[in-house]
């Protein structure tokens, strides 16, 4: 799929935003912007995750990096706004970045693992002897409408 890169200046802050996938296709692209940004003289650089729909680790990477440049200029990288994909990955992947907002959940959303997880604990307290089916615990989306108690075979 790729990725989109905008950048804008006002004085001496820089705004990146970015859209799309960063992955390892556009790791490089994405060192090639951020270098750019980095050597002009910035004070700032503000930059715009929420596009984001996949980043992998590498590009967390080429973004810390990018950040410690400037950070040994006395400059600043800032996530200004973060996608829910960016924020949980960058997250798990101990950069610090924001935490991603919890997206509300539709009802056409699949279950959580934890959800099943509890259900699943739930009725295997209930019925410790019986074997849980946990396609039909989860009810491929049913746990917001349909009860399921343990099924035995």
């Amino acid at each position: 799929m790729g990725a989109t890169f905008r950048a804008t200046y006002v004085d001496r802050t820089a705004f990146f935003s970015v859209q799309g996938e960063l992955d390892l296709a556009v790791r490089e692209q994405l060192r090639w912007w951020l270098t750019d940004l980095t050597d002009i003289g910035l004070d700032a650089l503000l930059v715009d995750v929420s596009g984001v729909t996949f980043v992998d680790c590498s590009c967390l990477r080429t973004l810390d990096e990018a950040r410690r440049r400037l950070e040994r200029g006395h400059a600043r990288l800032e996530i200004v706004a973060s996608s829910y994909s960016f924020g949980l990955v960058s997250g798990l992947a101990g950069y610090g970045w924001p935490a991603p907002p919890v997206p509300a959940r539709s009802a056409a959303s699949p279950p959580s693992h934890r959800a099943v997880q509890d259900r699943q604990d739930h009725v295997e307290g209930v019925r410790r002897t019986d074997r849980v089916d946990v396609e039909r615990v989860a009810g491929r989306g049913g746990l917001d409408g349909e009860a399921a108690h343990g099924v035995a075979h």
